[in-house]
């Protein structure tokens, strides 16, 4: 501008004979410096997010900082978590047990009824006194073996029975929720173990009576031998389901009163980035 200004002055300063002189004059802008260059428009950016505004921007920046940890889930109680044992293996133990018991019985009543069919050739002066011999109606060595037999199935068969208790107790508290009767266990277990004595029971009345009235012929012997051993082995077998439904009904209920007095404690704990609970089973 500057420049222009001096042009015009000197223009007007000249007379009529420097006209031609003013004509030459020319007058050239000063060319645009690229600093003097306006900046590009910059890109509009989109507004902050308020806290008023809805949708998936809105709950991801407000849920999602940066340093944030995952929150730690809370423990479920050891107790609660795994049903205890069925028992299942005392079960197979007892039925090994009782087994072996029945055919070390059965083994000697058959043992004895091979050699007293030729008791005649064993130099005995009948054929009762060969079973007596063979098979005698008191306590002798293999009485006492198959005793102890019968007695450790009956204690593992209740051991089976009180850990299936605990089971049905726990799936009753925290498992299907069914509700189980002990009550009509107890019932049956009675029954079972009345039957049971009165079955030995009879079965020493049947040796009493053949002390009274022996037998006096092979067939006799073994028909009151496989007597015998219904009544004894049999009596055996109804206590031990007898003493198992006992111990299953005892330790469903006991147990099932100490799951239901357990009282859940939650512990909240919080720490840099993340939030979390402890819980805890009392009882």
């Amino acid at each position: 501008m500057q420049l222009v200004g001096l042009a015009l002055a000197s223009v007007m300063a000249l007379g009529p004979g420097d006209q031609a002189a003013a004509d030459s004059i020319v007058v050239t802008p000063p060319a645009a410096t690229p600093e003097a260059a306006p900046p590009p428009p910059a890109a509009p950016q989109p507004p902050p997010p308020s806290v008023d505004a809805w949708g998936p921007s809105a709950d991801v920046a407000a849920s999602a900082p940066a340093n944030s940890r995952p929150l730690i889930p809370p423990r479920r109680p050891s107790v609660a978590s795994r049903p205890p044992s069925r028992g299942i293996g005392l079960f197979i133990g007892g039925a090994v047990a009782f087994g072996i018991g029945l055919g070390a019985r059965i083994d000697q009543a058959d043992h004895a009824a091979g050699r007293c069919q030729r008791w005649r050739s064993e130099d005995f002066a009948n054929v009762s006194d060969c079973f007596s011999f063979y098979d005698p109606t008191g306590v002798d060595t293999n009485d006492i073996f198959v005793g102890g037999a019968y007695g450790s199935g009956m204690v593992l068969t209740m051991v089976g029975a009180g850990a299936l208790g605990r089971h049905a107790a726990w799936q009753s508290t925290f498992g299907d929720r069914g509700k189980r009767n002990p009550n009509s266990r107890y019932i049956a277990g009675a029954i079972m173990t009345g039957l049971g004595i009165a079955s030995i029971a009879a079965h020493y009345a049947l040796v009493y009576a053949d002390g009274q009235n022996p037998c006096t012929s092979f067939e006799c012997n073994v028909q009151r031998r496989a007597l015998w051993i219904a009544a004894s082995d049999g009596g055996a077998m109804m206590l031990n389901a007898g003493f198992g439904l006992f111990s299953w009904a005892g330790n469903y209920r006991s147990n099932l009163r100490k799951y239901r007095r357990m009282r859940l404690s939650v512990t909240p704990g919080v720490t840099q980035g993340s939030v979390g609970a402890t819980v805890g089973m009392r009882f």
